[in-house]
């Protein structure tokens, strides 16, 4: 969780929060036997994977329609801007 958390750029009781109604909906589950030392560990489930797939499809359609909008040179400028400010603020 730590690590997700970090990648996410968020607090880990925040991300826990976060999770909680992808628990009760039977996409993650946080399995007994993966706990230990109080390190809360989650993975998809099948219920989950689906999901994904669903939103990567919508995903990329959004990135497509991007592209065409803005333009692939000033899209590709903008992502870069962006992955700049995200590092400078993960790295502090």
């Amino acid at each position: 969780m730590a690590e997700l958390a970090k990648a996410m750029m968020m607090d880990r009781t925040t991300l826990v929060r976060a999770l909680k109604p992808l628990l009760r909906r039977g996409l993650v589950d946080a399995p007994a036997e993966r706990q230990s030392n109080r390190r809360l560990q989650v993975v998809l489930t099948s219920r989950g994977l689906t999901k994904l797939d669903e939103a990567a499809a919508h995903w990329a359609a959004a990135q497509a329609c991007f592209e065409r909008s803005f333009g692939s040179q000033q899209a590709a400028l903008l992502r870069s801007e962006l992955f700049r400010m995200t590092s400078d603020v993960s790295d502090r």
